[in-house]
């Protein structure tokens, strides 16, 4: 299918589902270049077939088993409230985490918040090359999902099992003990970690990564079989590991747009660096450290890389010659 023509499916399905009750979920079949239109995304999983896609407006959907078993692909409308105006954050409710299962090898979700009755519920990836990006979940378990990409995401309760993976351009939090947990032989860069809680680590157990381009709230960086590179950090600090080119501030308001004492969560803060920050075009390709650096930085939004309404404004009445005025912007991220 012509991308210009699922484009209009895709911004027809939107509209009307931002004035009617009834959702329009839309499976684009690659291979023989159709769309299906649903109202459940139980219904749309169970008609997909590996390397389908499936398109969520905004709007709070559940699965039944709370897992992924094909190697399906779902975009939601995105998950930022300044940026989902129109549409509506997409939400995936469920009844503990989200679990890829190995039969999905390949498959990835974006523009998606993962919200659970679980507190601590989130994504467990099973699969191995599963892509997630632009997406909120409370915990990523990432323990048997080998070679994945884990990109533009929001993780407030920190990533546990990561092997042959990357990380990058995500905010992570900590759960209590720490950020990341069972890493070994992946790359994390252009991240921002926050400030532990109860004297929790940054990092335990990870061993033999990279951790490049990161805002490092504190001293708690200790993998001493891991490389550091190009990280900013403020003081005090002693050098663990392998560390070259660590950047220093004296405190954290001196990092971000929004002046903030410790480094926590709030989709309503700008985590753009201040011009004054040594972080800017310190990163090691030269761009900046933090989310909005590196080869992909993190989109205005977190928006998904589908079109995306983000503005709407419709007059209130037709001009005198029986027209109306009807203004739509749109974007997509990487």
């Amino acid at each position: 299918m012509k991308p210009i023509y699922l484009f209009f499916i895709l911004l027809i399905a939107f509209i009307q589902s931002a004035y009617a009750q009834t959702p329009q979920i839309a499976l684009e079949r690659p291979s023989n270049n159709t769309t299906q239109i649903f109202t459940t995304l139980q219904a749309a999983y169970a008609a997909a077939i590996n390397d389908d896609v499936i398109y969520l407006p905004g709007g709070i959907f559940g699965l039944n088993g709370d897992s992924i078993a094909k190697k399906i692909h779902i975009i939601g409308a995105g998950l930022n409230f300044d940026s989902t105006v129109v549409t509506g954050k997409t939400v995936i409710y469920l009844g503990n985490y989200l679990t890829f299962k190995p039969t999905s090898l390949g498959a990835s979700i974006e523009g998606i918040e993962i919200n659970s009755i679980n507190i601590s519920g989130g994504i467990i990836n099973g699969a191995q090359q599963i892509n997630i990006k632009n997406c909120k979940m409370n915990t990523l378990q990432n323990g048997n999902g080998n070679n994945s990409i884990i990109k533009n995401c929001i993780i407030p309760s920190g990533i546990s099992g990561c092997s042959n993976s990357l990380v990058e351009n995500c905010i992570i939090g900590n759960s209590g003990y720490a950020c990341i947990t069972g890493c070994s032989y992946s790359t994390i860069q252009n991240c921002i970690f926050t400030a532990p809680t109860n004297g929790c680590d940054i990092l335990s157990g990870v061993n033999n990564c990279t951790f490049r381009n990161n805002i490092f709230p504190t001293n708690c960086t200790n993998s001493p079989t891991s490389v550091f590179q190009n990280n900013l950090k403020y003081n005090p600090y002693t050098p663990s590991g392998d560390e070259y080119n660590t950047i220093l501030v004296d405190s954290i308001p001196q990092i971000f747009m929004t002046n903030m004492n410790t480094i926590g969560i709030d989709l309503s803060y700008n985590y753009e660096l201040k011009p004054t920050c040594p972080g800017n075009n310190a990163g090691t390709d030269g761009t900046d450290i933090g989310i909005y650096g590196g080869a992909f930085p993190c989109p205005k939004g977190w928006v998904p890389s589908n079109p995306h309404m983000y503005f709407k404004q419709v007059a209130s009445q037709t001009t005198p010659d029986g027209k109306l005025q009807i203004h739509y912007k749109v974007r997509k991220g990487e």
